[in-house]
């Protein structure tokens, strides 16, 4: 399945992998959620108590981001190279993966996405080729990257990357795992 291919990717080995799952909340389409979806994930009093929204929403990314980092330390090695999807919002995402590089074993952060996609419509009539464009976005960074310092070790999906873009993202995965 999935997991192991991004273990053969990473060359890696499946004793030595751990996973784990970020539930959400909310059902798409009911009144509330664009709030659901700013709650899903642990829950975190790191940083302060509030209620608001905004701040609430950034002290768990914060959490999340070091669950993330401090996750690479059960990778084996030094100088890893480490991959973050992002979404639409690059300079979130680069904030967010900021906390990655102050771990001694992350040699490189590269982080990738699709703006193309930003207000994408899956309805209008570009919506293929918008969809193609993102994956051959996708596939061109990462291939030079790979060309340039060898396979990447860790891979991370960034909150801010939404179903669509992880959707191109297996897929472009897929495809250039069957390639190298």
């Amino acid at each position: 399945g999935v997991k192991g291919a991004l273990i053969t990717a990473v060359k890696g080995e499946r004793k030595a992998s751990s996973a784990f799952r970020l539930i959400a909340g909310g059902m798409f389409g009911k009144s509330t959620w664009e709030d659901d979806e700013k709650r899903r994930g642990p829950g975190s009093t790191e940083g302060c108590d509030t209620t608001v929204d905004d701040v609430a929403y950034k002290a768990k990314q914060v959490s999340i981001n070091k669950a993330f980092a401090e996750m690479t330390m059960l990778v084996d090695g030094s100088e890893l190279k480490t991959l973050v999807l992002c979404g639409d919002d690059m300079t979130t995402c680069k904030s967010n993966s900021d906390v990655l590089k102050e771990k001694d074993n992350i040699g490189q952060v590269v982080n990738v996405g699709c703006p193309m996609v930003k207000d994408f419509n899956r309805f209008s009539e570009n919506a293929e080729e918008i969809l193609d464009s993102c994956m051959n976005h996708l596939a061109e960074t990462i291939e030079m990257s790979v060309e340039k310092d060898g396979l990447f070790n860790v891979i991370i999906v960034d909150s801010t990357a939404n179903k669509i873009i992880t959707s191109v993202f297996a897929r472009t995965f897929k495809d250039f795992y069957d390639k190298y």
